[in-house]
């Protein structure tokens, strides 16, 4: 019986972005949006899965944006190199302002989801 092989490079899109989810070379995890490397991913275990965060724009005295990914887990068949995956990808938009979140009305952060469609593979790292 052969061992069960599990994706780890993510390959989505949707309407507006274009993500890819791996470990870079020196064993960190990395996030490409929109032909961008972002370095600093973090990684946490949800009840949904495993998610993927990293800060992708930052404007002082104003806001912060997060891209969170939820990376569903994925089992490739036997013989098989990729699967098709559905996930989304969440953008947290972290209001701000001089003298911190205390100054700021109201919602404190925005979020838009976004459906991305794509392949996993398994690659050796």
């Amino acid at each position: 019986m052969l061992a069960k092989t599990f994706a780890n490079y993510f390959e989505l899109k949707g309407p507006k972005s274009t993500i890819s989810y791996g470990i870079d070379l020196a064993g960190n995890p990395q996030i490409v949006f929109n032909n961008k490397a972002y370095l600093g991913v973090q990684e946490q275990r949800t009840a949904a899965g495993p998610m993927a965060s990293v800060l992708i724009e930052s404007v002082a005295d104003d806001h912060a944006t997060y891209l969170s990914l939820l990376i569903p887990p994925v089992q490739l068949p036997e013989g098989a190199a990729r699967q098709s995956v559905e996930t989304f990808a969440i953008f947290s938009t972290h209001k701000t302002s001089f003298a911190g979140p205390t100054l700021v009305n109201g919602q404190t952060i925005d979020y838009k989801v976004e459906a991305l469609k794509g392949t996993a593979t398994y690659v050796l790292t």
